[in-house]
């Protein structure tokens, strides 16, 4: 999760447990993408706008990872699809959202399937980065030679 567009807002005055903690998640539960987000850190005064659910984990045998994990896999996403409400902008409700079935593997297995999702996404974005310098590159070279091997178009 990215914290760089935050919006901060110092006119209210929230009680202090609406305040986002360290472990809580973020559920997206009105539009069309209803996906969670783990906070892994605590940030100061910060509330959730109206479009979030925050969900916070109270069990000693789920990591909050793990959760959102779930969530956000295509069983979930289609349960909370089906039970979604509204055409236009269609929202899950807490008591949708209640009824979601979680397994939930040892804490060891719950670490190791968050671990394998990090390396898979790091992977991804190495990909990506590969992928973009390779265009560049090639394109550089196109250039080059469209130019007749003058590097910058003079001829």
């Amino acid at each position: 999760m990215t914290y760089e567009n935050l919006a901060s807002v110092n006119d209210i005055h929230p009680k202090p447990h609406h305040f986002l903690e360290k472990g809580d998640l973020l559920f997206i539960a009105k539009g069309m993408h209803n996906f969670a987000a783990h906070v892994d850190k605590q940030l100061a005064r910060t509330v959730a706008a109206a479009n979030f659910l925050v969900i916070r984990v109270n069990i000693e045998n789920v990591l909050p990872e793990y959760l959102a994990w779930c969530i956000n896999q295509g069983p979930a996403q289609a349960f909370l699809k089906e039970n979604a409400k509204g055409s236009y902008i269609p929202s899950i409700s807490k008591r949708v959202l209640s009824e979601l079935q979680i397994p939930l593997p040892s804490l060891e297995l719950q670490q190791k399937i968050i671990r394998t999702q990090q390396l898979m996404n790091l992977e991804n974005e190495l990909i990506a980065q590969i992928q973009n310098r390779r265009k560049i590159m090639i394109e550089a070279l196109l250039l080059k030679t469209a130019n007749g091997g003058k590097p910058n178009g003079t001829r």
